[in-house]
């Protein structure tokens, strides 16, 4: 896992730990990762109604190939 270290200022962080504590969060990088898909509106699943859906083999795919 790559890592990096950011500089935010002291009122920045207070504000991370705020919101950390009323979400409910272990950590400033858990509140950061729930707030960017909000703010880039990116949906919780790509998968559409079956977020859970695996596909095991190439063969599954290919059963739902148009021509």
């Amino acid at each position: 896992m790559d890592m990096t270290t950011i500089q935010i200022k002291k009122s920045t962080r207070r504000q991370l730990d705020i919101l950390k504590d009323e979400l409910g969060l272990s950590s400033c990088e858990a509140v950061i990762k729930k707030l960017i898909p909000r703010r880039l509106k990116i949906p919780k699943s790509l998968a559409g109604i079956y977020p859970d859906l695996k596909w095991n083999k190439k063969t599954d795919r290919m059963q739902f190939k148009t021509d």
